[in-house]
């Protein structure tokens, strides 16, 4: 299926329509084969439990930050810069009180890379809880909260579940500048599906975070999407029967070489396939890339179809002219694999991180096994989440 540049520009207006210019003297440049260096074994975190996996959140030179949810559904914080090391203590940084009922929140997050004054290494927290999205800004210690945990305003009737964050900072090439953009898909209704990744954001202006510049969230299309009354309708089978799509995971990064304006954003979603039509659990990871001279979104290209966990992660390389994206997602046999060559133009090649498993979250049903991965101070960072408690593994990029 081919999505229109457009998809977005709706949403453009959110990024293209506020974005800065790439650089006149700037050229794309093509990708050196330059694979991902090999990601060492796993680390247990010393302390921390929870059902999800931590999201990793970089700064210009305050270390490395995690935020996940914990137990108690609240949102804590850790990083590299607290004695003992990252994982050593977390910080509570939320106090929502019980929701009555398990753990569902999923937590995203972005450091502001590039900002002076007073948002110099400022981190943007978002948590989603009952399908209502809630923003935080702060440093990295919590100690200065600049906006604390309002809520962005979404669709009508609209409730979202898995969240992902980035930032698109000053220096980026080719897409908007100093915006954070955040994805989501939306709460799987059986009787309403959607089968879209929306996506909404903010820009900051005069060098301060304003909450009340989120853009409305835009729907972009997933291959085979659109299930709802007056959207595209999904394929059909010959027998006239649709194909259950169901939208599962989306993941958003920054590309960031310092020179090359080839593309400066990628998305990736993934969705579940009926057994009826594919096989038993199947789940497609498809990916889309953002250039602002190129036109816009890259149509959505398939990258795995084989991943049962429903997490995956996105973690930029960060090196020049490599542009390397780093999938990261389990696989049937509970070890978490990672590709570093798809999304940035070569063939696909899948390994695995260690001989470690992973098991399912069995403490609440239909829970999933949880992956997630970032890139911060030139490394991929993959975590994981074993029997509760957190463990991570790191890879140095090009």
């Amino acid at each position: 299926m081919q999505t229109k540049p457009l998809t977005l520009a709706v949403g453009l207006a959110l990024v293209a329509g506020a974005c800065g210019a790439p650089e006149t003297d700037t050229q794309a440049t093509p990708a050196r084969q330059e694979p991902l260096r090999a990601f060492g074994n796993w680390t247990q975190m010393p302390s921390g439990l929870s059902y999800r996996a931590p999201v990793i959140i970089t700064s210009d030179s305050a270390g490395t930050m995690m935020a996940v949810n914990g137990l108690d559904d609240e949102v804590y914080t850790t990083s590299t810069q607290d004695p003992g090391g990252i994982g050593a203590a977390w910080r509570q940084v939320s106090w929502f009180g019980s929701t009555g009922g398990p753990p569902l929140s999923y937590v995203a997050g972005a450091g502001l890379l590039g900002e002076t004054g007073a948002m110099a290494n400022a981190v943007v927290l978002a948590v989603n809880r009952g399908g209502q999205i809630y923003i935080r800004v702060q440093n990295q210690t919590g100690s200065v909260v600049f906006h604390d945990w309002d809520p962005i305003p979404l669709p009508p009737l609209t409730l979202f579940a898995g969240i992902s964050m980035t930032w698109l900072p000053r220096f980026s090439l080719s897409g908007s500048q100093r915006t954070l953009i955040l994805v989501a898909h939306r709460w799987f209704d059986p009787g309403n599906p959607d089968a879209f990744v929306y996506v909404a954001g903010n820009t900051l202006t005069g060098g301060v975070y304003n909450h009340a510049n989120w853009t409305s969230f835009n729907r972009m299309t997933l291959p085979g999407g659109g299930a709802l009354p007056g959207n595209n309708p999904p394929p059909r089978d010959s027998l006239g029967n649709a194909y259950n799509y169901t939208p599962l995971w989306v993941a958003a990064a920054w590309a960031c070489p310092p020179s090359s304006n080839d593309y400066s954003l990628v998305v990736a979603a993934s969705q579940s396939e009926d057994a009826i039509h594919t096989g038993a659990n199947t789940q497609v990871i498809y990916f889309t890339k953002y250039n602002a001279l190129g036109g816009g979104w890259t149509p959505w290209t398939e990258a795995d179809r084989t991943f049962l966990s429903g997490s995956f992660g996105l973690a930029a390389g960060c090196g020049e002219f490599t542009h390397e994206m780093t999938i990261a997602g389990m696989e049937s046999d509970g070890r978490v694999y990672v590709d570093a060559k798809q999304i940035s133009g070569r063939p696909s090649s899948w390994s695995a991180i260690g001989t470690q498993t992973f098991g399912p979250q069995i403490q609440i049903p239909g829970e999933i096994a949880h992956v997630s991965a970032g890139y911060s101070n030139g490394l991929a960072w993959v975590t994981a989440v074993n029997v509760l408690s957190l463990d991570y593994a790191t890879a140095p990029t090009p």
